[in-house]
């Protein structure tokens, strides 16, 4: 349900996406605004749990960021990426480097549901990119 309701809010944000003012914007300004659409969306349920994470990728490569949560709290991560960007995919790793969770399919708004507290490993994958770079936005949600 999660899922649906993240799809929902990120199709507004693509016609939003669309319009003249949101072409102005700064390709940082898309991926915080997307951010902040989905926690808009969510604040019922979840609050922000760290510091939102913006970087740039090649096209076809890939980045990451170590990832510390504590309290064995229910989390959800959530990946946006700029207007050139068709896919991008979110990848867990434990502190073991064994996959936690992950979110590979065809769509530009990973989303990744999971219970655990610890050290983990945070990976962005840009899978499809229009240009030579794209930019993404990963936040990290806990339900409050």
């Amino acid at each position: 349900m999660l899922r649906t309701k993240l799809a929902g809010v990120m199709a507004l944000a693509l016609v939003a996406g669309l319009s003249g003012l949101a072409l102005a914007q700064s390709f940082e300004d898309q991926v915080a605004g997307q951010i902040a659409a989905i926690h808009d969306e969510i604040a019922a349920d979840f609050d922000y749990a760290s510091d939102m994470v913006i970087g740039e990728v090649e096209a076809g490569g890939s980045d990451g960021f170590p990832m510390t949560v504590n309290g064995n709290a229910q989390y959800i991560i959530v990946a946006v990426c700029d207007a050139d960007c068709g896919d991008v995919d979110l990848v867990l790793y434990d502190a073991e480097e064994d996959e936690a969770a992950a979110d590979i399919e065809y769509d530009d708004y990973p989303v990744l549901d999971f219970q655990g507290e610890g050290e983990y490993w945070v990976e962005v994958v840009m899978t499809d990119c229009a240009t030579e770079t794209c930019l993404y936005a990963v936040q990290v949600f806990v339900l409050e």
